[in-house]
């Protein structure tokens, strides 16, 4: 596990710049997966693309696809769409009335890189007072701030065990 105490501007830095590049480490696929991905792509029933996606439509069973590469726009069907992007950390940006409820009425508000929800390394949510509360716990990709290490299975898994104790123990 990698701890990283650094200033602001550095963790901005590495938020905005690095991060790609640590979760491509971090997140490498296994040798038997990665060998079907090839035979897929070789192929053809695969075809990993990138870039930023602008649009998705449904249409009579297959994804219609709007995206930008290097400035330059393209459309594509497939009838199976993949995100590997991850869910979105800035709490702020969540289209969902419970999510802005919750940050309208103050009882979360986002970390100081808004990269999850504002809390203590176990869990417990800063309430609109700055203390830890405790009845409000979050876990997984909600810590990204606060725990880089927090969307991997293995560390929710860690996260959710210890939640669950803490909770019983009440």
């Amino acid at each position: 596990k990698i701890w990283l105490d650094l200033p602001m501007a550095e963790k901005r830095y590495f938020k905005q710049h690095l991060s790609r590049y640590w979760n491509v480490a971090r997140h490498r696929v296994p040798v038997e997966a990665a060998a079907v991905l090839d035979e897929m792509q070789s192929m053809g029933t695969l075809e990993i693309l990138k870039g930023r996606l602008n649009g998705i439509q449904l249409n009579e069973g297959t994804f219609n696809i709007k995206f930008s590469t290097l400035g330059e726009e393209h459309n594509l069907n497939a009838d199976v769409l993949v995100n590997c992007i991850g869910s979105e950390a800035n709490f702020s940006r969540i289209d969902s009335e419970f999510v802005k409820n919750l940050i309208a009425r103050r009882h979360i508000r986002p970390d100081e890189l808004a990269m999850g929800i504002d809390a203590t390394a176990d869990g417990r949510v800063i309430d609109k007072n700055n203390a830890p509360s405790d009845v409000v716990y979050t876990l997984g990709t909600a810590l990204k701030g606060i725990l880089w290490e927090s969307t991997a299975i293995p560390e929710i898994r860690t996260q959710a065990r210890d939640l669950a104790l803490k909770l019983l123990a009440v």
